[in-house]
């Protein structure tokens, strides 16, 4: 989820303010939805799916940052742009508009269903204390304002204040669920390590949502420092070296991960020997950067999945705030802070969706839009359909699974995996022209013909762009049979 704001000056920001962006940046609504896809896909079956999802991401992270460094670019669509070219970034652009639009439609989801229960206990049953009442109010006199200004400087301080927010609000969910799992006699026999049905399928596009950072890692990994320094070294120099520390130019570490993102390491290593790592140690520390921002945000996912889960086994729903009393003044208390914090994340999410507008205007009209009376036409129509299509849909995990298994395999499957396997056939076409003008006339020198060329056939770059295309496709088709058919309500 969009969650930071940039500060806009590229190498000055730290690793440890990088990791609070990045997870600040993916952990949003999508927590709220675990405990529903944890129960929708058993407890181990969740868990593994989590440690999946992670790892594929923080995969996908790495070879945008990769890319964005071969390609000097400071945003996704321009290294989509520059590798994949002009129709590649329109088609980014439009995924992106979906992709935001429906992530406001969340927030304004749970805006309503956190205010809701606040504003009935405070006033009342009456007429205007209904859902469909004080969503429609509220966001108007709290959401839409902050759409209009052309920057987000009025809340650029907002990303630290939200990240506590966040922790703060799964430490009071994990609290409340964990007294609940406690006064149960045998709360793990209600519970399954697997569930082998349609209703499994619920969890992969939600999970996947709820990890997502590839809109702004690139900048992220723009604004870092140069030689960004994330664990340092604890003992002097002449005692003994921290193996795997920042202090370590240990390329042989990354040529794992490296070697697969830039299509060299163990495959090319029988021809050309040994290779010395080439990457910058920006990039190496953008690596470890991204593990430790993914690894943070999955364990704190594992706690409140697990959690809710153990607490609600057969009826954990979409919005686990939902599961509790409005009369528990701890859970009111959290709602009050999670509606806070959506009346921020709906502008920060509504400025590049205008942006991606003014893009797709621009490249089909050749001028940009930029006037105020754009401006203000942009925010109050994408706040209306937002608000027709939360009205109408009052299921987060539906919200969830459609954006999160459509645009979200996009952004974070296919387009990455595409990237890779440009690359590659980029790669094997140049390998190619030495050969075809230069080994002639060194054989007729009698001198070595040039090393065989790279082949795609071969390549692990390829071959890992082909498994993650492969799985976008896969998340698409599974989302389409788990809107098809739905998980059941009050079922395993």
């Amino acid at each position: 989820m969009a969650g930071g704001i940039s500060s806009g000056t590229p190498g000055e920001a730290s690793a440890r303010s990088s990791i609070v962006t990045l997870i600040n940046s993916s952990v949003g609504v999508g927590v709220l939805s675990l405990p529903y896809a944890f129960r929708a896909a058993g407890w181990v079956g969740g868990l593994a799916l989590l440690a999946f999802v992670a790892t594929v991401e923080a995969f996908t992270l790495y070879v945008l940052s990769r890319y964005a460094e071969h390609t000097d670019a400071v945003t996704y669509a321009i290294v989509v742009r520059r590798m994949l070219g002009p129709r590649a970034s329109m088609f980014l652009a439009g995924v992106l508009m979906v992709y935001l639009f429906g992530s406001c439609v969340a927030y304004l989801i749970i805006f309503g269903d956190c205010l809701h229960p606040l504003v009935l206990g405070a006033l009342g049953d009456h007429w205007f204390t209904h859902r469909n009442a004080v969503l429609p109010f509220f966001s108007a006199v709290l959401m839409f304002p902050l759409c209009l200004p052309r920057t987000l400087d009025a809340i650029v301080g907002v990303s630290a204040v939200a990240l506590y927010g966040i922790v703060a609000m799964v430490g009071i969910v994990t609290y409340r669920n964990a007294g609940i799992i406690a006064v149960e006699p045998s709360p793990w026999a209600e519970v399954q390590p697997f569930n082998v049905s349609l209703d499994a399928l619920a969890a992969v596009p939600i999970i996947i949502f709820g990890m997502q950072c590839h809109a702004q890692v690139i900048t992220v990994f723009n604004e870092l420092e140069e030689r960004p320094r994330l664990v340092k070294n604890l003992f002097p120099s002449g005692l003994f070296r921290l193996r795997g520390s920042d202090e370590e130019e240990d390329g042989a570490q990354d040529a794992v991960v490296e070697g697969v993102a830039d299509g060299t390491g163990a495959e090319t290593e029988s021809e050309a020997g040994p290779r010395q790592s080439g990457k910058s140690r920006k990039l190496r520390g953008m690596r470890r950067v991204v593990m430790a921002a993914i690894g943070l945000t999955a364990a704190g996912y594992s706690a409140i999945g697990l959690t809710g889960y153990l607490a609600f086994p057969h009826s954990a729903q979409s919005n686990i705030l939902n599961n509790f009393s409005r009369r528990d003044g701890l859970m009111q208390l959290c709602r009050a802070l999670v509606g806070l914090m959506k009346v921020v994340s709906y502008p920060i999410n509504h400025h590049p969706a205008r942006t991606c507008t003014q893009d797709v205007v621009a490249a089909l009209t050749g001028h940009r839009p930029d006037s105020a009376a754009f401006n203000f036409a942009h925010a109050a129509g994408f706040y209306l359909a937002t608000l027709a299509v939360a009205l109408a849909v009052s299921d987060l995990g539906q919200v969830f699974k459609v954006v999160g298994g459509t645009n979200g395999a996009f952004l974070i499957l296919g387009l990455p995996g595409a990237l890779l396997m440009k690359y590659a056939s980029d790669k094997a076409l140049a390998s190619r022209i030495p050969l075809v003008v230069e080994q002639p006339l060194l054989v007729a020198r009698g001198e070595a013909p040039p090393p065989r060329p790279y082949r795609l056939l071969t390549s692990k770059l390829w071959w890992a762009g082909l498994g993650l295309v492969g799985l976008c496709v896969g998340v698409l088709a599974l989302t389409i049979v788990s809107i098809v058919y739905p998980m059941q309500p009050g079922g395993e």
